[in-house]
């Protein structure tokens, strides 16, 4: 749903998603745009008061995105991989979207077509994400069939809460199509974090010490994971 919250006397929109998460969780997306994730219990007093004690981080990532939409030409930018392109936009035969060395260069038949360019986007996010995620579990998994895991089925969906699931049961693990933006450090410790469910389930402390035995830095990069935006 969409709310409001006056901001340095700014009337800024966010997005508000009610699901079962423990905490209010905050979110400021490349785009500028404010996404808030709260259980349904918590009271609209609560989620206001933590937009507004990180009011500098709300309005300085508002103000980066306008900054780089303007440097972008107003085609705005794309996190991928942890990098930021500006995004192209020039007319031609069809719509597709290619990643270059230096940007997203998006074409459109009609360069005033914004669903088209959305979807065009989106599509080269998706495979960019089914590649990247694919050849690193591709390179993660010796390890675990040493420790008698089959090789899964890999799927791919948008979450907005979580970056991957593992269901060991069905042999199957779900990765979030937005790790597109991560780095792949995120991406490496997200694969790891996943195909050491198969071994153990949950997040009991035996999981945690497998994580750490065939990842010892796995703290710092979930929380550098963190730090992404989820979308």
């Amino acid at each position: 749903m969409q709310k409001e919250i006056v901001i340095a006397g700014q009337r800024i929109g966010y997005t508000l998603e009610r699901k079962r998460v423990k905490n209010i969780n905050l979110r400021i997306r490349p785009d500028g745009s404010i996404y808030v994730s709260a259980a349904p219990f918590v009271p609209q007093s609560a989620i206001d008061r933590l937009i507004l004690s990180n009011t500098q981080a709300v309005l300085a990532g508002i103000r980066r995105a306008e900054e780089i939409k303007a440097r972008a030409g107003g085609d705005g930018e794309a996190l991928i991989f942890g990098v930021r392109y500006p995004v192209e936009v020039c007319a031609g035969k069809k719509n597709t979207a290619e990643l270059t060395p230096s940007a997203v260069c998006v074409t459109l038949k009609d360069m005033q077509d914004e669903a088209a360019r959305g979807r065009a986007l989106d599509k080269l996010l998706r495979e960019e994400c089914v590649r990247a995620v694919t050849d690193c579990c591709e390179r993660v998994y010796p390890r675990f069939r040493e420790l008698g895991v089959a090789w899964p089925e890999i799927r791919f969906r948008r979450m907005t809460g979580r970056w991957g699931s593992c269901q060991p049961a069905r042999g199957v693990i779900t990765f979030a199509t937005g790790l597109v933006h991560a780095r792949a450090e995120c991406i490496e410790y997200v694969v790891t974090h996943e195909f050491c469910h198969f071994i153990h389930p949950d997040h009991s402390p035996a999981f945690h010490a497998l994580m750490t035995r065939l990842m010892p830095d796995w703290k710092v990069r979930k929380k550098l994971l963190n730090e992404t935006p989820i979308e």
